[in-house]
């Protein structure tokens, strides 16, 4: 086995081999097919969305990958996932997504550090090549003198008509481009002109001749967007140094593009990592919350998944529906400040035990208030048990004085309390659920939240929504 595959710890060697008949250079290119593919992103953008049915087919593409090359770990993380996806269970999902994806990194990152490296020495070693060159000329002299100035520091081609070049710069993939101005047919400026408007040629240099010098020649040269003007007849010291300085330049500039990208992506994935510890951190806030209580198991994250569905419905934007998710699963935080006597306590609270449970969102929105990656995450935390008509608590806000995210979680919240099992009564009958939400619109909820819910409701002839 070669030394560059035994670095790869993270895969299993063996399996991956056995997949290729044990032929190393096949397997090989499978890793960098594996490595190219860059699933993630899609896996990713549909788990957003909640699209399971296309984060599925991601998924299964990427578990099948990932066996071919003895990524079994992986794999078998994601065949979870798939099952989850099956069932539509985003609580599974919500808890292992991120660990997921952080494996499928540490892939991509091993891969990389042993074979792309390589890739990096082979442009190395090419970019100490001579540098290519494309003349497009008609005239026999101007191409027999470009050539004795040209073909010893350089790797000289020659196109003796302007409805040749597209061709020979597909072919050859020239470095730079020296182009008469006058030629039958299809003139210099023209073919400039195309090439500057295709992503394929508009980077190349080009580098544009006339006989004797003539300024507005050289003006509007410059304006078609020339990188230089020479005048013939052709001055051996002015043609290399103009050429040398202008592939000096363009190295540089491909240097410096090529520097942006990387640095882009890696700021790219460094928010991603960021974005993917502060959910599981949330993640494991709100399971911490839910263990108080094992009556609430869950309520968290589907008084979230509940309060996205309606702000969905209310026209919220992504980027709105993500806040008010992550407001969802933190909206009870506080109860972590409220003894286990009283949050387990089976039968009814006394009127101390209930003032001190009336705490839990001045206690909840202290805990949240310092989270500068989220603003207001705690307005959820809050003002949950506010009521539209200002009989709520901590602070009697009425109407549309209670922020918008912390209504959206309130009707969700009432929602779930009723649709699932408490210590001293079961999930209530779906029908009495929607008229308590009914009753409650415009009193205790958000007229336009609360009819939302109630359209929820309705669709849901099975009653999946509710604690399972």
């Amino acid at each position: 086995m070669s030394p560059q595959l035994e670095k790869l710890s993270l895969l299993n060697i063996a399996v991956g081999l056995e997949q290729c008949n044990k032929e190393e250079i096949e397997y090989t290119e499978n890793i960098l097919r594996y490595y190219e593919q860059e699933l993630w992103g899609d896996i990713q953008a549909y788990f957003e969305m909640r699209d399971w049915e296309k984060y599925l087919t991601a998924l299964e593409k990427l578990e099948k990958s990932s066996r071919n090359i003895g990524a079994e770990k992986l794999a078998a993380a994601v065949t979870r996932l798939g099952i989850a996806a099956r069932e539509k269970n985003e609580y599974y999902i919500l808890r292992h997504q991120a660990s997921a994806m952080e494996l499928y990194h540490d892939i991509l990152d091993q891969i990389e550090a042993v074979f792309i490296e390589k890739k990096r020495e082979r442009k190395t070693k090419q970019s100490k090549e001579k540098a290519r060159i494309l003349l497009v000329d008609d005239d026999s002299n101007s191409i027999a003198q470009a050539k004795d100035i040209l073909s010893e520091g350089f790797e000289l081609f020659v196109s003796r008509s302007g409805a040749e070049v597209f061709g020979k710069l597909k072919e050859l993939q020239p470095d730079i481009l020296l182009m008469d101005v006058y030629m039958p047919g299809i003139d210099g400026f023209e073919i400039l002109r195309v090439l500057q408007g295709n992503e394929d040629y508009k980077d190349i240099p080009v580098v544009l001749l006339a006989n004797g010098y003539n300024k507005d020649v050289e003006v509007r040269a410059f304006r078609a967007g020339a990188q230089d003007f020479i005048a013939k007849p052709l001055e051996k010291e002015i043609v290399v140094q103009r050429i040398s300085r202008i592939l000096e330049l363009s190295k540089l500039q491909k240097h410096l593009q090529d520097e942006v990208e990387r640095q882009t992506k890696h700021a790219e994935e460094r928010s991603k990592q960021v974005e993917r510890l502060s959910n599981q951190i949330i993640n494991a806030l709100a399971e911490s919350i839910d263990a108080k209580d094992s009556y609430t198991n869950g309520h968290s994250l589907r008084v979230a998944q509940y309060s996205v569905q309606i702000a969905r419905r209310a026209g919220k934007s992504k980027e709105e529906q993500e806040r008010i998710h992550y407001m969802g699963m933190l909206h009870d935080i506080g109860k972590i400040g409220i003894p286990d006597s009283i949050i387990t306590k089976n039968s009814g609270l006394s009127d101390k035990e209930y003032f001190v449970t009336r705490k839990h969102p001045e206690i909840g929105a202290e805990i949240l208030a310092n989270i500068s990656e989220i603003p207001d995450l705690g307005i959820g935390a809050r003002w949950h048990h506010e009521r539209y008509d200002g009989t709520g608590y901590p602070d009697g806000l009425k109407g549309n004085e209670i922020p918008e995210e912390a209504r959206i979680i309130a009707v969700a919240d009432a929602y779930d309390a009723m649709a699932s099992r408490r210590s001293y009564r079961d999930v209530l009958p779906q029908q009495e659920v929607y008229e308590e939400i009914k009753k409650g619109k415009g009193t205790q909820f958000d007229p336009v939240f609360a009819e939302i819910m109630m359209a929820l409701i309705e669709e849901d002839t099975a009653y999946n929504l509710r604690e399972k």
